[in-house]
């Protein structure tokens, strides 16, 4: 395992692991199962907003309790701190809004948090 809470199996945000190899382990599994006559069954789990929902006070929360040092819970903090949104709506008017929930998609930090 690498890194707090990072299954071995992961490949998402790893080096030297990409998408396309998870597919291939995928692929590589079932052929090697159905030569050996098994039975093979596929289930996939997506969670809806699992990502934009989360509550940025629950991953603060989540660190203590892991016991992150609070040199790093507090760099954590500093980077969900006065975040925010602008946008037009379909009016054309400039629109913005303070965020308070979700893990920015795209960061390497993204899947540890």
């Amino acid at each position: 395992m690498e890194g707090p809470d990072l299954h071995g199996e992961q490949y998402g945000f790893r080096k030297g692991r990409s998408t396309t190899d998870a597919i291939l382990r995928v692929g590589s599994f079932v052929e090697s199962e159905i030569e050996e006559s098994r039975v093979v069954v596929a289930v996939s789990l997506d969670i809806v907003n699992a990502f934009n929902t989360l509550p940025w006070v629950k991953v603060g929360d989540a660190l203590v309790y892991h016991r992150v040092p609070q040199y790093l819970v507090g760099n954590i903090g500093s980077y969900f701190k006065n975040r925010g949104l602008r946008y037009r709506d379909k009016t054309g008017t400039d629109c913005g809004r303070q965020m308070y929930c979700g893990v920015p998609q795209g960061s390497v930090l993204g899947p540890l948090l």
